[in-house]
């Protein structure tokens, strides 16, 4: 590893921490959740992931040229190929538990889920393109360590692990993703303009998951445009 990765590690573990300690990330992790709030995390899921593709595509259309960059086109260009259709299996979990996806791909998304791709796309056009490697880092290292865990829990429940394959795939895939984002975020510390923007879409990503977690018990205060629609029986 090298110092300034280290010293990136170090500096975004305070979030880290936070964001996997609250007791409402334990609850999903450890698969304390009912079929409501089971489906709720997995709308919020369908609704982040379908944004994923154009903002990964968005960021390839910013990066300046140069051979320099190359790494960063490379990294944009596979997980925007390798992250498509995610939404697709996001809505099939959904109907697998009883709801109907149509009505679903009508809700609206809660507030701290609007803050995921809306930060991203604000902090792109901003901030720049190595914004996203922060973004995708924290957002594949938390998945690497909480999809699977969740799957794990949610499978040992024969009505939720019905809902539970979102969640298989990313456990599978986001190891994978994960050290790739590592690579990534190594080589883009090279370049030291680069770090603001790395830290930007760290912590950026990492507070906003949190507070979405934090959401999915509240999530039935809000009006019935962002509700679910009844189960089919």
């Amino acid at each position: 590893m090298s110092a300034a990765l280290e010293r990136f590690r170090s500096d975004v573990d305070f979030m880290w921490r936070e964001a996997t300690s609250l007791a409402t990330t334990q609850a999903i992790v450890r698969g304390r959740l009912e079929v409501p709030e089971l489906a709720m995390l997995t709308l919020q899921m369908y609704h982040y992931v379908k944004h994923t593709v154009p903002v990964f595509r968005d960021a390839l259309r910013a990066v300046p040229a140069g051979a320099e960059h190359e790494p960063l086109r490379r990294m944009l260009d596979f997980f925007a190929e390798d992250e498509a259709g995610h939404e697709r299996v996001a809505l099939r979990d959904l109907e697998a538990l009883g709801y109907d996806p149509r009505a679903v791909a009508r809700t609206l998304p809660l507030p701290t889920t609007l803050n995921l791709h809306g930060a991203n796309k604000a902090a792109i056009a901003e901030y720049g393109p190595y914004y996203l490697v922060g973004e995708t880092y924290a957002t594949e290292t938390v998945g690497a360590e909480m999809s699977a865990a969740i799957h794990a829990s949610l499978s040992r429940t024969p009505e939720l692990s019905r809902g539970a394959h979102f969640y298989g795939l990313h456990g599978e895939a986001d190891v994978a993703h994960a050290a790739r984002s590592v690579e990534a975020l190594e080589h883009a510390l090279e370049t030291p303009e680069n770090r603001p923007p790395l830290l930007l879409g760290c912590l950026t990503a990492w507070r906003n998951l949190a507070l979405m977690a934090a959401e999915i018990p509240r999530a039935r205060l809000y009006p019935e445009e962002f509700q679910l629609p009844a189960r089919r029986t």
